[in-house]
Formats: structure tokens, sequence, C-alpha cells
């Protein structure tokens, strides 16, 4: 899943967690660990999904990296964070939003920062390159310019966007 599909699958876990706290079941604190938690398992529930990817390359083009992964991480993180701190305050719900956020990428920045060399290409990197890349990167297309195959963002993908327009809506 590209980054902007993550960052809607964030909003609407922080949703839920903000309906707990709201319903007065939990503190929104009690919860943050918990949502860093399913935040990082719904990442890999969107990457089990079939979709696109682009090329992302930080050390070899980085100009047009930076840009592509404003347009698909930064400004709609952006725009997440704003409408819910206009839509809750910077309060527990906004800190909800924050943890599923950091969840849903988790995985993402862990393996950019093991590329990146900032984190050792250690056994558990590894295992968890095989398991995040391998198993539930599955869709593949043999004539694809991507590293490993990748299937390339087509039309299919428009589902992505739909998602974080509806997570923005959610947010108004």
């Amino acid at each position: 899943m590209i980054a902007l599909g993550h960052s809607a699958s964030g909003v609407f876990l922080s949703l839920a967690g903000t309906t707990i706290v709201l319903a007065g079941l939990v503190p929104a604190a009690g919860l943050v660990p918990f949502t860093v938690m399913a935040g990082i398992g719904l990442h890999y529930v969107g990457d089990w999904l079939p979709h696109g990817h682009y090329r992302f390359d930080l050390k070899n083009d980085r100009r047009r990296s930076l840009i592509k992964l404003s347009l698909d991480l930064v400004v709609p993180l952006a725009a997440i964070l704003w409408l819910a701190g206009r839509k809750f305050g910077l309060g527990g719900e906004w800190a909800l939003m924050i943890a599923a956020l950091i969840g849903v990428h988790l995985p993402d920045i862990f393996e950019n920062l093991v590329d990146l060399k900032i984190l050792p290409s250690n056994a558990f990197a590894q295992e968890h390159r095989a398991f995040h890349y391998e198993k539930l990167h599955r869709w593949r297309d043999a004539g694809s310019p991507l590293p490993n195959q990748a299937k390339a963002l087509s039309w299919l993908d428009v589902y992505q966007l739909a998602l974080l327009g509806l997570a923005l809506y959610l947010l108004i």
C-alpha cells in the first residue's frame, strides 16, 4: 500500500479508539500503546491487499523521492493532524491519532532506516524484510521495472485515494 492508504487506515483506527475514549470505557493514555500495535497490524493487512508501488530511492534519486514522499506521506499527514486537532483539540484523541499514524507507518519506517544503514541489517531486520516484502507484498508483475518486480501503480489503486478522502471527510 502506498503511504496515503496506510494513513487513511490510521485515521479509521484512531476514530475507533476515540469512540472508546468518549464512551468513558478507557482513558486515551491507556489506549496509546494498543493503538500503536494495532496500527502495525493494520499496516500488514494493507500490504497483504493487492496494490501498486512507485519507484522510491532516497540514495540515488533524492529529489524525486522527496517530492513523492511529500505528496504521498507528508501532505496527507499534515492535513490529517490539522483536521484532527481542529475537531478534537490537542488532547488525548489527538494523541491517539498520532499513535495510530506512527503504528501504520512503522514497518516502512523501519525498512527505510535499515536501507539507509541507520539501523543494522541484523537477523531481525532480515526476517522482517522476508515477511514484509515477500509474504505480504506478494503481488508481482514479471515485467515491472520496480525492485522485486513489485506491481506498479495503476488506476486500480485509486481505492487508496478514496480511503484517504473518506478519512479526511470523517475528520471534518
